[in-house]
């Protein structure tokens, strides 16, 4: 296709849909763009940023047409930085779009034809349940995620859909390495010392901490437990320093040295109690999660005879939960860490 426009041309472009990556999705004279900054139905004026040969990039300039489906977002940060996306779009419609992904998904890359994928099941109040952050630690003390389409940090004092804990852990960090001069790590010149932090909560909030470093050096770990564990508002019961000296886009490294407090966190689905460890794969929301285990009890339709396989079961949620329908349950994992 011959094109007419190029990289800093400004075109108007109706959303059609939004990507995997909450992208506008629409296209121009036949050609499709992926603009970011607008949502599902917006009418917008935007720059192309990128072409390739099927398809092109662009960032909104002006939406000239709100979508009906449209609200302001409950995050401050949501038009900069890559924390969560469709926070600007109804939650019915997310719930439409996400199982419209995931239908497409199965018939274009999975080849699977006339599949039945039902309605998304939504929850009651869709903030502030997330069991566990993960945020990166940069210069000038900062603490947050990517700037959307970038490697640059935005820093962020509270993020919507995690618990509260993480606001106050972030903040208690922060405060940390301003006093004692501990540097975030610089991903552009190779240096500093924190990387990321990671927030785990359980259901009765007690919190385990995980300091991410590049090296294992991390001075004041005396002040920096002292300061976590003197809060009366928050209850650490577990700090970790995890040392990830790899400069990918993977959070925790091989190495975890346990700085205070307990081996695990436990936490519960249901009547059975799990315990975690910095690495476990661990469902982020109970709320949904009790939802979604249910709704494979019922899909299983186990009549008590049967034996079952967990493939990639991390810690075994999914097996323990179900293993009082079943004669016999099997979870298979390769990765020791993640039990």
């Amino acid at each position: 296709m011959k094109m007419d426009y190029s990289i800093g041309d400004r075109l108007e472009l109706e959303i059609v849909d939004l990507n995997n990556e909450g992208m506008g999705v629409g296209k121009y004279k036949g050609f499709t763009f992926f603009v970011e900054g607008c949502t599902l139905g917006d009418k917008v004026l935007f720059e192309i940023i990128k072409l390739k040969k099927n398809y092109g990039l662009g960032r909104t300039i002006e939406i000239l047409e709100e979508s009906p489906y449209r609200i302001e977002s409950k995050c401050i940060y949501s038009d900069k930085c890559d924390g969560c996306e469709l926070h600007n779009l109804k939650y019915d419609k997310q719930l439409e779009l996400k199982r419209n992904i995931v239908k497409s998904n199965l018939e274009r890359i999975g080849k699977i034809k006339d599949i039945i994928v039902k309605e998304t099941i939504g929850m009651e109040y869709p903030y502030r349940y997330r069991n566990k952050g993960e945020f990166k630690v940069g210069p000038n003390y900062e603490i947050g995620y990517f700037k959307r389409g970038t490697h640059d940090i935005y820093p962020v004092e509270s993020s919507i859909i995690q618990k509260e804990t993480a606001d106050k852990v972030i903040r208690l960090l922060k405060e940390f390495m301003k006093k004692y001069k501990v540097e975030g790590y610089d991903r552009k010149v190779k240096k500093g010392i924190i990387k990321n932090l990671v927030v785990r909560t359980n259901k009765d909030n007690k919190v385990m901490v995980v300091i991410v470093t590049k090296g294992e050096k991390l001075p004041h770990k005396k002040e920096l437990i002292d300061i976590f564990t003197s809060q009366p508002e928050l209850d650490v019961v577990s700090i970790y320093q995890n040392i990830n000296p790899r400069d990918t886009s993977v959070i925790l490294g091989a190495k975890d040295i346990k700085l205070y407090g307990e081996e695990r966190l436990i936490d519960y689905i249901g009547e059975y109690k799990f315990l975690i460890s910095p690495k476990s794969f661990f469902q982020v929301n109970h709320v949904q999660t009790k939802v979604l285990y249910n709704k494979v009890v019922e899909y299983l339709n186990l009549k008590g005879h049967e034996t079952v396989a967990d493939l990639y079961c991390g810690i075994g949620t999914i097996s323990i939960y179900i293993s009082k329908y079943a004669r016999k349950v099997y979870g298979v994992e390769v990765v020791k860490e993640a039990i």
